[in-house]
This record gives structure tokens, C-alpha cells and sequence, in this order.
């Protein structure tokens, strides 16, 4: 019997189509947590350093930006990183920057995405977890910061590792390239080379292991091979401007304890993210429990590492989610399509319903992205996400054009710099052990907290402004201080100067630029 012209008209793939549209759905909901970017205290820092390494075409090695640094030597650990902001920025400018930490968050999701159905989720199962994943990236990526190379780098070094213990054995010597060009873009450097260690010692245990199959002398190659890389890694990472020298100081900063800082602070697990390690950690112990896939010792030595890093500090939050969208999925698979049935199973809709639920999920990924479109068109200065800037007294101090020694907070040192230097040298700035040594660390915070001796900050290093958070103590004090006037004051900052002093009369000498906001909420940097 002849083919009619309606059976010639090709049937819709509901299966393709179904999964197809689960990976929109699930790409668009990543983007949507992702879009949106906040400032960084160092991001005008990091811009400006970097471009002065493309001026003068070699690294400063002494502090020519702050007063109390007493042209201490300056080893910029982040150096790449901030040519590399420098080179976008100059070219495209904050748009540019903005989409470099979107390009990263997103290549990482996709990366993730693509190797989690890989290893034998479907579409959905693995963007539930990216969805999960992607909250905790989100911690990191937010903001434009040299940390974004360790990200990348951190899932280079998993994809390897991974790589290797399924036989792609070639590929273990490409770690110690990675883990040289690691380490003149960030000092997260040291969390690759921990996971290194410990997938050593992981290979030295599973040859320690009874194993009836494998002879001990046959098995004692990798073990070996393991060794040899970790041996390599140090060598290899003393291929930068400063040698041992910045691996000592790398070392020998990872061991500072940082209470000030809320990042360096164990990870609550009140919090959402808190919650979502939780969730991550047991499941994947769960899976790793039931799963029928080969665990291998070390990898399974690896994800207990850096499973532990947030429990040290916040910041490693996003180095976990990496971790466990690398290490786990083979095993979500194997406990999902053991107990759930075949894989890819398409919705049990049919007929209109199938094809309305595709369009539905097709449509919801529409919104959602049309959604996070506002939030790229710059960097703005958030006040929820991240703390807000003396826009206007920094404006105002700038116009006045005066020169000198400028006592400031922590977060606010680089965009003093950005937008005062030369005339301008500050106290104190987000470099902290890069530049400052730790005792003047201790006398800024004292200063900053209104502590015994906090005058010292002011008097011993000729201060001649203070700008302060009108929230703080410093404050109060600064206006019960002798001899030294407040200038300026708004819902941020307080601007202050020496009676009778220049400084103070060049300020006074200067209208007020009310045409800038106080604290640029909403505002694009810088």
C-alpha cells in the first residue's frame, strides 16, 4: 500500500526533545544565580596593579600605595591575575570584567553538566546536583577575583585525577603544568597540591591493601608515578618572578589565622550554603556507600579532603561543590539507575500533555535567562551582597586635590587607591601580608576597633586624613580627639583633618560633590 502524505510527515522525538529541554532548563536556571555579579573591596586594586605591570613592564617590588608599609617588599602572589583583569578591563572595561566571571562560572556548569551525564546521570538527576552545585559556585564567582583561576585550575587537576584512575594514565603528567601556571595566578595553588598529596597517599594505601588479583610488585607503578608527580608539583611551581621565596610566603600565610575576615571563618551550617554542604556531603556518602561502581581509594581520599576545606573556612565552599560535581556523579548513577530504574526514562505524559511539558520547561528557561539579562551590564556596587563604598567623600577628597597620608578601613584601601593615587597614600588595604607586616596589621586593628592604642595609627605614622565608617567606634573617637576637625560626614563615612592644618583647609576650600551618591548603591564600579 502506497505511503499517504501524512505518513511521511516526521513523528516528534518526545525523548530527545524531553532531555534537550531539561538541559536548557537547567543551563537557565544556573545562569539566572550566576548573572549577577557584586563588587569586590580589591577588584580597583587588583585593576590598577595590573595595569602598572603593563606601564612599567615588570613587577613592583616595593609598595609605592601606602604610608605604613615602610617599603617593606611587596610579593605579589596574584600577578597574573591581574594583568589578565588589567588587559580586559582596558579593553572592554567593567562590562568586560563582568563577563569574564560569568564565562568562568558558566564554563564550569557546563564542564560539570557534560561530564555528570557522562558518567551516567540523566539530564535531570545531573541538573538537579548543578542546580545545587551552582549555589555554592555562586559563593565565589560573584565577585571578580583572582580566585576564579583556582576554580578553573581546581577542575583541571579533578578532571585529570578522574581521568587517570580510568586508565588515561598519559595525563598524570600534565598536572604539575597546571600547577605552574596556578600558582602566578592565585595562592589556591596550595589546595591543588594538598589534593595531590592526598591522591598520593591514596594510591600508597590501595597498594597496602590485600589484593588477590594484582601482584604487590606489579602494583607498586602507580603508587610510584603518584610520588613522582607530587615531587614534581614544587618544582614546577618555583616557576615564578619571586622562586622559593613566594612558595615560603604562601606557606607561611595559609597558617594565618584570619578571625577578622568573615570568608576565612568555618562555614555555618545555618546558612543556606550550610545547609546545602550538608545535603551534598550526605548524599555523596550515601552514594558511596550503596553505589556499584569501582571506588577508588584516591579519589575517595581526595573528596574526603576537600570535603573538610569549608568546615575551615567559607571560601572553600566553592572548591567542594567542584569537587563533588567531579568525584560523585558515576556514583549518584549507579544508586539512582540501580533502584530507580532505567536510565533516561522519559516523562509518563502523553499525547498533548508530553509536548506541553516540553514547551513549558522550553518557556521557563526563556524567562528565567530574560530574567538575569538587567544584571549584565556592569559590576555594580551591591550593599547585599557585598559592602558599599565612601563614593562621595572619596569624590570629595579627589576634587579637593590634596596630597598625603590618608588613615583607612581595610575594605576600602584599594578604591582610595584607584581613584586618589598619587597624591594620595593610604594606611591599609586589602594586600595585608602581601605588604604590611603584622605588626602594623595589629595597630590598624586596633584603630579600626577602638582599642587601647588605636591613636597609634594616627600619631606614630603622621596621619594627616582619616576617612571612617560613621557604624564604628573609630567614629566617636576620631570626634573626641584634640587638635583634629570632622570635615565631612554622611550615611557612610566621616571625613577628618588636623585643626588648622592644609589638608584641612584645601578640603574646606571645596564644594561638596552632591551630584555623587554617598554610597553608589546600584552603581556601577568604579
Amino acid at each position: 500500500m502506497p505511503e499517504t502524505s501524512a505518513s511521511k510527515v516526521p513523528r516528534l522525538d518526545a525523548a530527545r526533545w524531553w532531555r534537550g529541554s531539561i538541559i536548557f532548563l537547567t543551563l537557565g536556571v544556573c545562569f539566572f544565580i550566576v548573572a549577577r555579579a557584586a563588587t569586590d573591596p580589591d577588584l580597583l586594586g587588583h585593576i590598577r596593579f595590573g595595569q602598572e605591570i603593563l606601564e612599567e613592564g615588570e613587577i613592583p617590588r616595593v609598595d609605592q600605595y601606602s604610608f605604613t608599609s615602610g617599603g617593606q617588599d611587596w610579593i605579589n602572589h596574584e600577578w597574573m591575575a591581574e594583568v589578565s583583569f588589567a588587559l580586559i578591563y582596558n579593553a572592554f572595561g567593567n562590562f568586560g570584567l563582568h563577563m569574564l566571571r560569568l564565562l568562568v562560572a558558566m564554563t564550569i556548569i557546563v564542564a560539570l553538566y557534560r561530564h555528570s551525564m557522562k558518567s551516567g546521570l540523566e539530564p535531570l538527576r545531573a541538573g538537579i546536583l548543578l542546580v545545587l552545585i551552582s549555589l555554592l559556585l555562586v559563593n565565589g564567582t560573584v565577585t571578580v577575583r583572582p580566585q576564579l583561576f583556582t576554580f578553573v585550575f581546581l577542575l583541571l587537576l579533578l578532571l585529570i585525577l578522574s581521568a587517570v584512575e580510568r586508565g588515561h594514565r598519559r595525563l598524570v603528567w600534565v598536572i604539575p603544568l597546571i600547577m605552574m601556571a596556578w600558582i602566578n595566578f592565585h595562592g589556591g595553588v596550595l589546595a591543588g597540591l594538598v589534593l595531590v598529596a592526598a591522591w598520593m597517599a591514596g594510591h600508597w594505601l590501595a597498594w597496602l591493601l590485600p589484593d588477590d588479583n594484582v601482584a604487590r610488585r606489579d602494583s607498586i607503578g602507580l603508587p610510584l608515578t603518584a610520588t613522582a608527580v607530587l615531587a614534581l608539583c614544587p618544582i614546577a611551581m618555583l616557576i615564578n618572578p619571586y622562586g622559593w621565596e613566594l612558595l615560603d610566603f604562601l606557606f607561611e600565610t595559609a597558617t594565618v589565622s584570619r578571625p577578622d575576615i568573615t570568608e576565612w571563618m568555618p562555614t555555618p551550617m545555618r546558612s543556606r550554603r550550610g545547609r546545602i554542604y550538608l545535603l551534598l556531603t550526605v548524599g555523596s556518602l550515601l552514594a558511596l556507600h550503596w553505589t556499584k561502581s569501582k571506588r577508588h581509594p584516591p579519589l575517595l581520599l581526595v573528596f574526603a579532603t576537600i570535603a573538610v576545606l569549608p568546615l575551615l573556612a567559607v571560601r572553600h565552599i566553592p572548591l567542594f561543590g567542584i569537587g563533588v560535581g567531579v568525584l560523585l556523579p558515576v556514583h549518584f548513577a549507579s544508586v539512582a539507575y540501580g533502584r530507580a530504574g532505567a536510565e533516561g526514562s522519559v516523562s509518563s505524559g502523553s499525547g498533548v500533555l508530553r509536548p506541553a511539558m516540553i514547551a513549558v520547561t522550553i518557556l521557563t528557561g526563556f524567562m528565567l535567562i530574560t530574567a538575569a539579562l538587567p544584571d549584565l551590564r556592569c559590576v555594580k556596587i551591591d550593599g547585599i551582597r557585598s559592602i558599599t563604598f565612601p563614593v562621595r567623600a572619596v569624590e570629595w577628597i579627589r576634587r579637593s586635590e590634596v596630597e598625603g597620608k590618608l588613615a583607612t578601613f581595610f575594605d576600602w584601601g584599594e578604591y582610595a587607591i584607584w581613584h586618589l593615587e598619587p597624591s594620595v597614600r593610604v594606611s591599609m588595604d586589602g594586600r595585608r601580608e602581601t605588604v604590611y607586616t603584622d605588626s602594623i596589621y595589629d595597630e590598624y586593628l586596633r584603630f579600626r576597633n577602638g582599642l587601647t592604642g588605636w591613636e597609634d595609627h594616627i600619631d606614630k605614622r603622621g596621619a594627616e586624613m582619616a576617612l571612617v565608617s560613621v557604624e564604628t567606634p573609630m567614629f566617636s573617637l576620631m570626634q573626641l580627639k584634640p587638635g583634629w576637625d570632622l570635615m565631612y560626614q554622611d550615611s557612610l563615612s566621616a571625613i577628618f583633618a588636623p585643626t588648622g592644618s592644609p589638608h584641612a583647609a584645601r578640603l574646606a576650600g571645596t564644594p561638596i560633590p552632591t551630584d555623587y551618591p554617598q554610597h553608589g548603591i546600584g552603581y556601577c564600579m568604579p
